[in-house]
C-alpha cells in the first residue's frame, strides 16, 4: 500500500510521528507531506529513523496565507505535484478537513486517487467559522471516502454544524470513531491505583485555550471549603504565562508550579502523587494527557463536549463549563471529597490506546477504502 499524509502539522505535533512510525513497520510505503511557513524553525521536526517512509517538509506558506485560504491551498496542491508523482499512491490521508483535506480533494479530482480526511479541533473551532470557505469544504466531505473523527463529541458537534445542513446523512454514514492513542512509556507504567488527597494535577501550555487562570481562580475559591487543596502545575508559553507565575508567586502555599518537565520518569512520579487532572480547554480535539493521567490512576475534569467527552462509559470525571470558574470549582469539589466514585481505567481499556493497535485499526480502514 502507498499513502500520501497531507499533514499541515507534521512537525508540531507526536500524534501524527506516533501512528505514521507504527504505520512504518507495516507494509505501508509512505510520503509524509507538510507545509510550513518559512519562517517555522521546526523544518527538522518529527522525522523517524523509517524503512518505507519519506518527509517532504516544505517551507512555503506566510503568515498572510492565514487569511487566503483558496490561495494557500492552491500554492500547497502546486508544491505537491512538484515534488511527488501522485499517480504512484494509492491513498491519500488528510490530516485535516480544511487545508489538507481541500487538497486531497483537488488532487482526487485530478488524479481518482482516493482519500480519507479526519476533522480536528480547528476545523470546527476556526475555519468553519467563514463561510466563505464552506462550499469547498461541502465538496472535500462529500468527495472523501472515510471521514475520521478522534472522539464521538466532535464527531456530534461537527455534524450539527449549520455549514453541513443536508449532508448529514452522507457524513454519518462515513464517519469513523478513532481516537488517538498514549505514548508507550504510559502502557508500560502503568498504575491504576487511586489517591486519597486532595492534590490536583494540570500538564500543559499556560494560553487561552488551556484556560489555567480559571482552573487557579476556581481551586482558590475551593479552598474554603477543603483548606488543604493544592493545584500542581507542569509546563508554560502561552499568553496566559506571565499572569500564572505571577498567581504562583503570591499564593506559595498550594499553588506550586514545577516548570517544563519532558522526563517522563519524573512527570510519573508528579502524576503518583495527585488525585486529580484537571484541564478545562476551551477546544480540545482529544487531550492524551487525560488518558496519560489515567493511566496513573487520576480521575478528570475535562470540558463539556470537548476531548475526551463521550469517549468512555465509565463515570471517569466531571465534565464542566469552560467558561464558569463556579463549574469548574463545583467539579473539584466532588472529584476531591467523592473520589471513590469514579471509576478507574482496566489495564484492558488502557491498552486499547497504544499505538500499534490503533495503527492495526488505520490498516484495516486504508485497506477497506
Amino acid at each position: 500500500m502507498r499513502i500520501l499524509h497531507i499533514c499541515g502539522y507534521y512537525t508540531g505535533s507526536k500524534v501524527h510521528k506516533e501512528l505514521f512510525e507504527r504505520l512504518d513497520k507495516r507494509d505501508v510505503e509512505q510520503t509524509i507531506y507538510s507545509a510550513l511557513q518559512t519562517s517555522n524553525p521546526t523544518v527538522g521536526a518529527n522525522i523517524f529513523e523509517a524503512k518505507n517512509t519519506s518527509f517532504i517538509c516544505s517551507p512555503i506558506l506566510h503568515l498572510w496565507h492565514r487569511a487566503l485560504f483558496l490561495t494557500k491551498t492552491r500554492r500547497i496542491l502546486k508544491d505537491v505535484e512538484r515534488r511527488c508523482d501522485v499517480r504512484n499512491f494509492d491513498l491519500i490521508d488528510a490530516t485535516t478537513s480544511y487545508t489538507d483535506g481541500a487538497v486531497a480533494y483537488r488532487l482526487h479530482k485530478k488524479y481518482g486517487t482516493p482519500y480519507v480526511i479526519t476533522v480536528r479541533n480547528t476545523d470546527l473551532n476556526d475555519f468553519m467559522k467563514f463561510p466563505q470557505w464552506w462550499p469547498i469544504h461541502r465538496k472535500t466531505l462529500k468527495a472523501a471516502s472515510k471521514i475520521i473523527f478522534i472522539t464521538p463529541a466532535m464527531k456530534e458537534k461537527f455534524i450539527a454544524h449549520s455549514s453541513l445542513r443536508g449532508l448529514e446523512q452522507e457524513i454519518e454514514a462515513k464517519s469513523v470513531i478513532q481516537p488517538n492513542g498514549i505514548n508507550a512509556y504510559w502502557l508500560n507504567h502503568l498504575d491504576v491505583t487511586r489517591r486519597d488527597n486532595h492534590s490536583i494535577f494540570y500538564v500543559g501550555k499556560f494560553d487561552n485555550n488551556k484556560n489555567v487562570l480559571r482552573l487557579i481562580e476556581a481551586v482558590q475559591s475551593l479552598r474554603t471549603e477543603i483548606p488543604d487543596a493544592q493545584l500542581n502545575l507542569v509546563g508554560g508559553d502561552g499568553a496566559q504565562h506571565e499572569d500564572v507565575l505571577a498567581k504562583v508567586a503570591g499564593n506559595p502555599e498550594w499553588l506550586n508550579y514545577h516548570g517544563k518537565i519532558f522526563d517522563k520518569d519524573q512527570l510519573q512520579s508528579l502524576y503518583q502523587q495527585n488525585a486529580v487532572f484537571a484541564m478545562p480547554s476551551h477546544h480540545e480535539t482529544f487531550g492524551l494527557v487525560y488518558v496519560e493521567a489515567m493511566s496513573q490512576g487520576l480521575s478528570t475534569l475535562c470540558t463539556k463536549g470537548e476531548g475526551i467527552d463521550g469517549v468512555f462509559k465509565k463515570k471517569i470525571g466531571e465534565f464542566v463549563d469552560s467558561h464558569s470558574v463556579e463549574s469548574i470549582r463545583e467539579a473539584l469539589r466532588k472529584l476531591l471529597n467523592n473520589n471513590e466514585e469514579y471509576e478507574l481505567l482496566s489495564v484492558e481499556e488502557l491498552m486499547a490506546f497504544d499505538w500499534d493497535v490503533i495503527a492495526e485499526r488505520y490498516m484495516s480502514l486504508f485497506e477497506n477504502v
